[in-house]
């Protein structure tokens, strides 16, 4: 497996409930944080 492909990906992992919700909300602030950040730096 190449870990080229790793290194070059935004990573972040996040514990949620699929009951409750709980870490939703902070997974999909941080998925939305990297796009900005992403769509601002032009990667």
């Amino acid at each position: 497996m190449d870990a080229d492909i790793f290194s070059k990906r935004h990573w972040h992992i996040q514990s949620c409930s699929a009951v409750t919700g709980e870490g939703l909300v902070e997974g999909l602030d941080w998925m939305v944080g990297d796009i900005a950040s992403r769509i601002f730096m032009g990667e």
